[in-house]
């Protein structure tokens, strides 16, 4: 006679079946032949005869003074008992300051006993690239750094002007002349007119010198001999600046046109913006003008505000689209060949290629060439896309994005893994450049971003210190193109 089951029964008989099925089928999944385990301790052993190799790279040593501890292992003897948040200082500072803006405002303020919680992990120091200057990551957050808020204000504040037509205009249409002299004057009066200055008006409202002593303007010039009758204070001294080959090429590209650099006040991009410092230098332009060639109710008065507008201006950024649409001299706007000009990390290096100079100067100038590379596209490209722009405009201000900015590109992990293979260059390139073909250039990236991989397996703490998906693609995309850059020459082959 068969049995009957209520209905709850019957359930749980069912459940029970189901999850000793289950198990049965996630045995069968997991269970290694004895093939495979061979195949595993074969591996282990194999992976024991390369350790002492893995411990002579840079990359051991830069993740030992990180961690304090074996980078190789995969695990960490101090979880739980790092003290979460406490183990950094910053933080402790935070809690502290917090406290005092909770009190103060009536209102609570930044408190680590609200959220999820975490705090298990190390809160690892960070090494500035190669410099030997150790940083907390709340101090590279670019509203705790005045360096990267500095970087961002120079370039919303800069816009260089040719003088050229302007000169052509007052020596045509107004009789005026152009000296040394005069010059010298117009200089002169700019520095007092780029801080607002008043020069041809009465009862007009000034600004303190103090809020604006970061205003300046420079003449810079390809002509030794215009430069020969300014005043040392009034130009920019491009053979001081650059190494002799680039700085003969960069006065050559010149000639002898007068070009002047603006610096706009910081406060005055910080209340508008970057769309601002084209406006402000055209108007205080004119107006040192007017001064220095005493230019009062003439006609050509309009034609130098058109011309200091509109009529070759640089702006270090173009306008964005509709959709985010801010002014010129905004981050998001700045072309890629300006963000190479503005790094300007390699400025004292010879102008040749990169295989050359490491056919050159050896080991020792593949280290140098690295360092640049790090310097441009650490300290300021990183800083420029993924922090102001992807994590600041785009995103909202803190978050994953700053993170990848900073904690992928600094720790000098990239440097170490560029310089392996920048060192493998000086041994075998012998002075020749790739050829500017993708199927060939692609072999090489290939092998770079596998070898980039294969260390992130090799090395627990630099899995731990890149934490995320888009921190390891940061460093393979920093590897591949700036390789692929330096191997070709060739910065669109870079680019691709």
């Amino acid at each position: 006679m068969v049995e009957e089951l209520s209905e709850e029964e019957k359930l749980k008989r069912f459940v029970e079946e189901r999850k000793k099925k289950m198990e049965t089928e996630r045995a069968k999944e997991t269970a290694m032949s004895s093939r495979e385990k061979d195949y595993v301790r074969e591996l282990y052993r194999a992976s024991e005869k390369f350790i002492d190799v893995e411990k002579g790279r840079e990359i051991y040593q830069t993740m030992r003074e990180i961690w304090g501890a074996e980078p190789l292992s995969g695990v960490d003897e101090k979880m739980y008992h790092r003290g979460g948040y406490k183990q950094s200082n910053r933080k402790r500072e935070f809690v502290d300051a917090g406290k005092q803006v909770a009190i103060k405002r009536g209102l609570p303020s930044y408190s680590r006993a609200v959220g999820l919680p975490v705090g298990q992990r190390m809160l690892e120091p960070m090494p500035v690239g190669k410099w030997g200057i150790t940083i907390e990551q709340d101090d590279s957050h670019h509203m705790n750094n005045t360096a990267i808020q500095q970087l961002n204000d120079d370039i919303k504040r800069t816009v260089i002007m040719n003088l050229d037509l302007a000169h052509r205009m007052l020596q045509v249409r107004v009789g005026r002349e152009v000296t040394p002299e005069t010059l010298n004057l117009y200089m002169e009066t700019l520095q007092h007119t780029m801080g607002a200055g008043a020069v041809a008006q009465e009862h007009m409202n000034e600004v303190n010198p103090y809020l604006v002593k970061d205003a300046w303007a420079k003449i810079i010039t390809g002509s030794d001999e215009i430069m020969d009758g300014l005043d040392p204070r009034f130009y920019i001294h491009i053979d001081e600046l650059f190494h002799p080959d680039r700085a003969k090429a960069l006065k050559e590209a010149i000639g002898d046109s007068l070009w002047v650099v603006f610096r706009v006040p910081t406060l005055a991009v910080r209340m508008a913006d970057g769309e601002a410092a084209g406006r402000w230098a055209a108007m205080q332009n004119t107006m040192a003008f007017i001064s220095a060639y005493q230019l009062s109710g003439e006609h050509v008065i309009s034609d130098l505000a058109y011309a200091f507008k509109h009529a070759r201006v640089i702006h270090m950024g173009d306008k964005l689209w509709t959709g985010r649409m801010r002014g010129r001299n905004e981050i998001g706007g700045i072309p890629d060949g300006f963000t190479a000009d503005i790094i300007q990390s390699e400025r004292d290096l010879p102008m040749i290629p990169y295989v050359e100079y490491i056919e050159q100067e050896g080991d020792k100038g593949a280290s140098r060439i690295v360092s640049r590379l790090n310097e441009g596209v650490g300290g300021i490209s990183a800083m420029l896309d993924n922090t102001l722009w992807l994590g600041f405009y785009m995103s909202g201000g803190i978050g994953f994005s700053n993170t990848v900015a900073t904690s992928a590109l600094s720790g000098g992990a990239n440097e170490d893994i560029l310089e392996e293979f920048s060192i493998l260059g000086t041994k075998y390139l012998r002075g020749k450049r790739l050829p500017t073909k993708w199927d060939i250039m692609k072999v090489i990236i290939n092998m770079m971003a596998t070898y980039v991989i294969e260390t992130y397996e090799k090395f627990p703490t630099l899995a731990e210190l890149h934490w995320g998906g888009a921190h390891k693609t940061s460093i393979m995309g920093t590897v591949g193109a700036g390789m692929a850059g330096l191997l070709s020459g060739s910065s669109t082959m870079a680019l691709w």
